[in-house]
């Protein structure tokens, strides 16, 4: 499933390709989102600085949602730790077996 990104207004165009070791579930899961051409992105992104305060509180409001959920479905914690300065979450089953306990 190669990636022909095309962006000629800017001198750039590339092709990935798939790795072969990818399960077929994965290329179909990678299938199903398929990456949107520059005009795209350009045409659907804010332009002002209020515009990106609203995006950015529309996505972190169903990141919520999506955590919550998570919780509840996979039976885990999730803690929100920053990493060299970057946000991320910390995933973690509450439920761990004794040979899984303090590794990562």
């Amino acid at each position: 499933m190669p990636d022909n990104t095309n962006n000629s207004s800017l001198g750039l165009s590339r092709t990935i390709d798939t790795p072969a070791n990818l399960s077929d579930e994965m290329k179909q899961a990678m299938s199903q989102f398929p990456t949107p051409s520059l005009n795209a992105v350009k045409a659907n992104s804010p332009s002002t600085k209020a515009q990106w305060v609203e995006q950015i509180h529309l996505v972190n409001t169903q990141q919520k949602k999506k955590v919550k959920a998570m919780r509840k479905q996979f039976n885990v914690a999730v803690e929100l730790i920053s990493v060299a300065g970057v946000h991320i979450r910390k995933v973690t089953p509450t439920d761990i077996s004794s040979g899984f306990e303090g590794k990562v």
